[in-house]
């Protein structure tokens, strides 16, 4: 797990991720957009993790 490695310079890190499928219809904006919001759903949510959003 990232958070638990420790860097040299740094110590350690966390990292979230936002994931998300393309959908029948979806243009690049719709698909990062949606992606994004993921990411924030993460970070909201107390960091280090992951979040899917389908649709």
């Amino acid at each position: 797990m990232t958070a638990e490695h420790k860097f040299p310079e740094i110590a350690s890190k966390t990292c979230s991720f936002g994931i998300t499928t393309y959908q029948n219809g979806d243009d690049t904006i719709h698909l990062l957009k949606r992606a994004d919001q993921a990411l924030y759903i993460s970070k909201n949510n107390g960091k280090n993790q992951t979040q899917i959003i389908l649709s």
